[in-house]
């Protein structure tokens, strides 16, 4: 399932998204979008003097809830031009944060394009009040001054 994955894209910020302290040019409750190359990727600059910023997406563009529990993985790829602090969570249709996955701890380097696959159980597993049948939202959140482009988000 794709989350954010487009083939051509004819936007400068995600319609269906909202932001905190993202630095943009557009709105400011929106996620920026870039073009590299053929490439598309949603752009998470920390505005500057903020302690945090978040992204967030719906897990489908009319912001229903999704049942996760029939995927294996989520996959996104990342870039990052210098040391970032990012997280991700899911949150279910009663505002429920799912386990918050540090990709830091993950070791993936800065100045590189990453491939991220983080098992859905990671989210889930032991978790008692979060409902994977009823998922709502994808967030993302940075800290420490991060910049990090994200592309090719989908649910495998």
């Amino acid at each position: 399932m794709n989350i954010f994955n487009p083939d051509v894209c004819f936007v400068d910020e995600l319609k269906a998204s909202w932001a905190a302290n993202i630095a943009t040019e557009g709105s400011p409750n929106k996620i920026p979008v870039v073009s590299r190359g053929t490439n598309f990727f949603l752009n998470l600059s920390q505005e500057t003097g903020s302690p945090w910023a978040a992204a967030v997406i719906p897990m489908s563009k009319n912001w229903d809830s999704v049942d996760i529990s029939q995927f294996v993985d989520l996959n996104f790829n990342f870039y990052s031009p210098r040391a970032y602090s990012l997280k991700v969570s899911l949150v279910d249709a009663h505002e429920v944060e799912s386990h918050v996955i540090s990709i830091n701890e993950m070791g993936f380097p800065s100045e590189d394009y990453n491939s991220v696959v983080i098992p859905v159980t990671k989210f889930t597993k032991g978790h008692d009040s979060f409902e994977p049948e009823e998922c709502r939202l994808l967030k993302f959140i940075i800290t420490e001054d991060s910049s990090v482009m994200l592309s090719r988000i989908i649910l495998d």
